[in-house]
């Protein structure tokens, strides 16, 4: 089983460690959360259903299971001010 692990921040600041992520691999996604002044990280953790575009128009989606629901997410790679290491 193959882990990548991605840290996103939700304030247009997206730092992704690794890219050569596939469809059907398992990923943790770990996202920086602002409450206040309080930051916290919240984990995805699921598996990736698709990539799509490339460069500054990337994006992925990825799939988790909670339960009995199943939560789809996408991320932007190329958002505004991204940092990111290919």
């Amino acid at each position: 089983m193959l882990e990548e692990f991605l840290d996103l921040n939700y304030n247009n600041s997206l730092m992704i460690t690794q890219t050569d992520f596939r469809t059907g691999d398992n990923v943790k996604v770990y996202t920086k959360i602002r409450e206040g002044e309080k930051t916290r990280t919240q984990i995805f953790q699921g598996t990736v259903l698709s990539i799509k575009g490339r460069g500054e128009n990337k994006s992925f989606k990825v799939l988790k299971n909670v339960g009995d629901v199943q939560v789809e997410r996408i991320w932007h790679v190329g958002n505004p001010g991204s940092k990111r290491s290919w």
